[in-house]
């Protein structure tokens, strides 16, 4: 999957992380998407918790 970042400084994982993420959730939200069975993030504990950095 190829994701188009807005608004992020290069080399920011945790913003890059947040914005995949809750992209993602909010399609599923609005029913564009089946939930997947798993997530894998790749990274240590900095970029797992990157998504509820807001």
């Amino acid at each position: 999957m190829e994701v188009n970042f807005e608004g992020i400084t290069g080399g920011d994982d945790y913003a890059a992380i947040y914005q995949a993420v809750s992209r993602r959730y909010k399609r599923l939200k609005q029913g564009e998407h089946e939930a997947p069975d798993i997530l894998f993030i790749d990274g240590g504990k900095g970029q797992v918790r990157g998504h509820k950095r807001h």
